[in-house]
């Protein structure tokens, strides 16, 4: 997304640390807005006049993060309550870091053209096993997996994504004893890799061939033989 004033964008986020900085894009401008949360250095909010004011001229909404601590974790990444708002918002947001001096690039989320899957930088919530799987189905079906606000602890992922996420993204449960030779090209792969808990998701491409997306490496293109061990259920939309 093209903005004409990042550099004020910046200022605007540095100014506010440690607090978080908040605006909108209107055309291919960053317009400020005031930060009305109660804990403004773990969240924001912006008032409802601001979002009147502009209404349907509102391209994004943009905040920055400003944590400092050591995290496995991209510093920009969304939290539940940031998912939460994008899909209330119904327009892409972006996140930017900033410890008071130097500002990331943003972090674009929320976007109505998924990103290429494979050779992706991992990034939870955005670039995830998760969103590789619907963003497959998305490039190749032009089937809408609906994605969901979503915790970072894969324990409590698993809530989201078999008792809510199967019946609600249109998927049917196959049996375990699926053999390779029956899995069609977009059926979902669940695994559970060094865990006591579902864990991992990927997307079958046929040939005994599927794509995934592990933290901290690219997305690849990978053989289903060598996770075989790993794998819990499989899962097929309803209009394959």
């Amino acid at each position: 997304m093209i903005i004409n004033n990042t550099n004020e964008m910046n200022e605007h986020f540095r100014s506010c640390f440690p607090e978080e900085g908040c605006g909108f894009i209107v055309g291919r401008w960053f317009v400020e807005q005031k930060n009305i949360a109660e804990d403004k250095k773990n969240d924001f909010r912006i008032s409802s006049k601001g979002y009147l004011k502009y209404n349907q001229k509102i391209k994004a909404v943009v905040h920055s993060h400003t944590h400092t601590k050591a995290s496995p974790y991209d510093k920009r990444t969304p939290s539940m309550a940031d998912m939460t708002g994008q899909k209330a918002t119904c327009v892409p947001w972006g996140i930017a870091n900033t410890e008071g001096e130097n500002v990331s690039p943003l972090l674009w989320f929320g976007l109505d053209k998924p990103a290429p899957v494979l050779a992706r930088e991992f990034v939870h919530n955005v670039y995830d096993c998760l969103t590789l799987a619907c963003d497959y189905m998305k490039l190749e079906f032009n089937i809408d997996v609906p994605t969901f606000p979503r915790p970072m602890d894969w324990d409590e992922m698993n809530k989201f994504m078999i008792t809510d996420g199967i019946e609600e993204g249109g998927f049917n449960r196959l049996s375990k004893e699926t053999e390779l030779k029956d899995l069609q090209k977009g059926d979902f792969i669940l695994f559970q890799i060094q865990g006591n808990f579902l864990n991992h998701v990927g997307v079958y491409i046929g040939e005994g061939k599927f794509y995934h997306h592990l933290m901290g490496r690219l997305s690849k293109e990978d053989t289903l033989m060598k996770w075989q061990k790993n794998i819990v259920m499989y899962l097929r939309h309803k209009t394959l």
